[in-house]
């Protein structure tokens, strides 16, 4: 069996880190998964795949001939006792939507970086968008790239999609007021989902009760019983730019953790 390599003063999860010190992340690594490290002085860390390289005669006595790929690990350059990554999503391009929450700011930062300038990114503190509120909840849309964040304390839905032009990619959001839908219980969602092929985002309260709302008509249906509400509160949109290469189609698909 190859041998398995961890490192001191890191998070070790169910998925054995294999050795770093001779492989260099790129930016077409695949990425696994997240770590979220226990301990005021540990960083979250992005685990990800790429095919085995030798660089030298030294390196491959640390594996088997027939081993096809590396695991790799990235700790994530941020502060861990005012920040803690919600979510992170790899884009069909390789790009990396990393969803941070900011508590020092009460926002909620979000990153959309090639893997090798992610961590400059977060250094200097550059994300492409930036929400106020702290929204704990999200769901994205394989097809669509829409992303969907819920915000517990107030039942604030945003919704951010990618809008694509010749020279940058814009991230569009729109904010919605869902307190009159969810009863003035938004504590009680703990899970939200598109479901794919349609515009219908899923609210889950538990294993037996959700709800759908449907972004683009508004109208709402709960087990069974649907109704359709014209307006919800506040809704404002806004956008956001950044300079990058255009890739992402609408019909591209994402990859989650």
């Amino acid at each position: 069996m190859l041998k398995l390599t961890s490192f001191p003063g890191e998070a070790q999860s169910s998925l054995a880190v294999r050795t770093r010190s001779f492989n260099v992340l790129d930016d077409q690594s695949t990425l696994i998964d997240l770590v979220n490290s226990a301990g005021e002085y540990s960083f979250p860390i992005l685990i990800f795949s790429q095919p085995a390289s030798f660089p030298s005669s030294d390196n491959s006595r640390h594996f088997k001939s027939n081993e096809q790929e590396l695991l790799v690990p990235m700790p994530l350059n941020f502060y861990t006792k005012t920040q803690s990554v919600v979510n992170v999503y790899q884009l069909n391009d390789n790009r990396m939507l990393l969803i941070v929450a900011n508590y020092t700011t009460g926002s909620t930062e979000i990153y959309l970086e090639a893997i090798s300038q992610l961590n400059s990114a977060l250094l200097n503190h550059q994300p492409a968008l930036v929400l106020k509120g702290l929204y704990g909840l999200t769901a994205i849309d394989q097809t669509k790239f829409l992303l969907a964040l819920y915000n517990v304390d107030n039942a604030e839905l945003h919704t951010v999609s990618l809008m694509q032009s010749n020279r940058s990619t814009r991230l569009m959001e729109c904010q919605l007021d869902m307190s009159s839908i969810i009863q003035f219980r938004p504590s009680s969602i703990w899970r939200i989902l598109f479901l794919l092929g349609t515009y219908d985002l899923c609210f889950v309260e538990s294993e037996s009760s959700h709800f759908t709302y449907n972004l683009r008509t508004g109208k709402v249906t709960s087990r069974g019983r649907s109704s359709k509400r014209n307006s919800f509160g506040s809704l404002s949109m806004s956008t956001a730019s950044i300079e990058t290469t255009p890739s992402i189609s609408e019909t591209d698909s994402l990859r989650s953790t």
